[in-house]
């Protein structure tokens, strides 16, 4: 039996293959890996519901990181979520940590344009 560990294994099993062999793996592998990220997606809308407040985990190109709102909308693998400072965005859901609701509460926003983290 072979001391290695499998992804070395499968790395020098790898540069046996010829190029369009490689390709169709990296294709199944590319492929697998967007599944899971969906799936995760998927999982963390399931976990939050319409009155929860989120605060992000990662930094967005238009929301810092710990920006916190309330979610407004849940759909599949996304959350339109209301930031009192920055708006109404649309992020992934696992982008987002359910936290404890502000004492002084907020206001349901204005129905405006949305815009993506």
């Amino acid at each position: 039996m072979d001391d290695k560990p499998q992804v070395i294994q499968v790395v020098e099993a790898a540069q046996k293959l010829s190029d369009d062999e490689l390709r169709q793996v990296l294709g199944i592998l590319s492929d697998e890996l967007k599944h899971r990220y969906k799936r995760a997606d998927q999982l963390a809308a399931m976990a939050l519901k319409d009155t929860d407040w989120v605060e992000t985990t990662m930094p967005g190109k238009k929301l810092p990181l710990g920006a916190k709102g309330h979610v407004v909308e849940i759909r599949r693998e996304h959350v339109d979520v209301h930031f009192p400072d920055h708006g109404m965005f649309t992020v992934s859901a696992k982008m987002l940590r359910k936290i404890d609701a502000p004492s002084g509460g907020c206001p349901k926003p204005e129905k405006g344009p949305d815009t993506t983290a």
